[in-house]
């Protein structure tokens, strides 16, 4: 079972970094993590067939919220340090535990692109042996079925899908924007359920993709939340972690945030060599 699978790699990885992280299930049927300040943030179960490199990366961004906190317990009970030595001896694990939840959103956002292109391809229009000649052609299919009512129309997508009429698809289905604009709506769920007719497997594989993403993005912002609450980072500072993975958006950083954290180091970089 795929839950049972999660929670033992979480308290493997727990166990190899003497990461204090207590894991169970409650009556949902939601993962409890128990931090080691005894905090518990609740996680959704995976879905059943869910990849694993996003149950990796989940796991991962786990791990940096346990010794995150394990680390904060044990070096804020260090009498010996004064705040400001605390606070310095915990900076690189609020670092570190940051960016590795950064890094694991950076592979669900590719894991997400990856099957968006795979879910491009699977639906793109049928190709026409000749591109050029199709040009032409497609041009002079659309000025015909404009000249059709839409009942007409929309009765010759459907002979065409029936009668593998590729021409006459790809014409309609690569219309312009504007253009026919219903007809091309509905030759569009036309094609795709004749796709998922042809290839069951491969539509339960790309639904299978995206249960798993939704899973692993919800799960993410769990960790992330609780992560910068026990990091503390000023909004600016998270930005500066994290702008160079795509991965910054699990903490809620915004494109433009990451864009002039980026512009800032540049500045600071260029500043810097100057000066040397």
């Amino acid at each position: 079972m795929i839950l049972d699978d999660l929670i033992a790699m979480l308290r493997t990885q727990a166990e190899k970094t003497n990461a204090r992280l207590t894991t169970g299930t409650d009556e949902r049927g939601a993962i409890a993590l128990q931090l080691a300040n005894g905090t518990v943030t609740f996680l959704p179960a995976p879905p059943l067939r869910a990849e694993a490199k996003l149950l990796d990366a989940v796991t991962s961004a786990v791990y940096g919220l346990a010794s995150l906190a394990n680390q904060f317990q044990l070096i804020d009970r260090d009498t010996l340090l004064s705040q400001f030595g605390k606070e310095a001896k915990l900076r690189p694990w609020r670092e570190g535990a940051i960016k590795l939840v950064a890094e694991a959103g950076t592979t669900v956002t590719d894991f997400a692109t990856a099957t968006d292109k795979a879910e491009a391809k699977r639906y793109a229009p049928p190709a026409t042996p000749d591109q050029f000649r199709s040009v032409l052609r497609a041009f002079e299919i659309r000025q015909h079925v404009a000249t059709l009512d839409l009942a007409g129309q929309l009765k010759l997508v459907e002979a065409a899908i029936d009668d593998e009429a590729r021409e006459l698809l790809a014409a309609v289905l690569d219309a312009p924007v504007g253009v026919m604009a219903e007809v091309r709506e509905h030759a569009t769920r036309q094609w795709q359920a004749a796709v998922n007719r042809a290839d069951p497997a491969g539509l339960i594989a790309i639904q299978d993709a995206r249960a798993g993403i939704e899973w692993a993005e919800v799960a993410l912002a769990h960790v992330a939340g609780r992560t910068q609450q026990i990091a503390r980072f000023p909004r600016e500072q998270l930005a500066q972690l994290t702008y160079s993975s795509r991965g910054y958006r699990v903490f809620g950083i915004s494109d433009a945030e990451a864009a002039l954290a980026a512009r800032a180091d540049e500045f600071a970089k260029r500043r810097a060599a100057q000066a040397a």
